[in-house]
């Protein structure tokens, strides 16, 4: 469980008498106005308390001063921190709500990894074979045009190209149908069973709806996968045991 949670970033300075501008991360900005005391995260679990003396608003970003400061040179070093209110200060849960805080790195599992990484294989090999056929067609288009083959024998030596094709596609397919029968012969235990594909990295909304950023875990799958927050993907937020259930809905990746 989270004691701390991000309101805002220290942007930049403003002005020479230690006031800064903090790009706001809460759902609420006007709640800085209330906020008698504040933290700086200056890393490696360090966190300098502060108190707001003064706080304005400047298009999407809040002006604030602390009593600490009274210069520039004493607020520049801050610049890039997180600005943290304690679990005390946070705005109270309505029901079905969780602060996103207490579900960073919380697992996720997809009902749906084996067809996903099934799809991505198969993406795979068809991006190889294009790229073989290219290939083969640039070699017998250079060939004809330097050294003046005749079309008989350009057309022969493609065909002899296609045939060797045909035969590395061939081999391909079987290693993949291989893999496969040995997968169905044990459909029973793995249909339907939640796998985990990574972590959650951050959730942020949007604006249309709230996205969960997966960092993945499974070495085929892009680094990071970005999930809507929506009931035909996540299948279930346990912000109690701390886990996702969701379904990989097809164009996500």
């Amino acid at each position: 469980m989270q004691d701390y949670f991000r309101v805002g970033v220290i942007a930049n300075t403003h002005g020479l008498r230690g006031q800064v501008k903090v790009y706001p991360t809460t759902d609420d900005v006007n709640r800085f106005k209330k906020l008698k005391s504040v933290y700086i995260d200056t890393g490696n679990n360090n966190y300098m308390e502060v108190h707001p003396q003064s706080v304005s608003f400047f298009k999407n970003m809040v002006i604030m001063g602390f009593k600490e400061f009274d210069n520039i040179n004493q607020i520049e070093k801050f610049k890039g921190m997180d600005l943290l209110i304690d679990r005390e200060n946070a705005i109270p849960l309505e029901e079905d709500e969780f602060y996103i805080a207490d579900m960073i790195n919380a697992p996720v599992y997809a009902d749906n990894l084996d067809e996903i990484i099934a799809e991505i294989l198969e993406k795979k090999k068809d991006a190889k074979n294009r790229r073989y056929r290219n290939r083969n067609k640039t070699k017998s288009e250079n060939k004809f045009e330097t050294t003046g083959t005749d079309i008989s024998s350009s057309e022969s030596s493609s065909v002899n190209t296609n045939v060797g094709n045909e035969s590395v596609n061939s081999d391909s397919n079987d290693n993949i149908t291989s893999d496969n029968s040995a997968n169905n012969g044990n459909t029973s235990d793995t249909d339907n069973k939640l796998k985990q594909i990574g972590i959650i990295s951050d959730i942020f909304d949007t604006g249309a709806n709230f996205v969960i950023d997966v960092k993945t875990t499974v070495n085929i799958l892009p680094k990071h996968i970005l999930l809507p927050l929506i009931d035909e993907c996540v299948l279930e937020l346990n912000d109690t045991e701390k886990y996702v259930n969701v379904h990989i809905m097809k164009g996500l990746i």
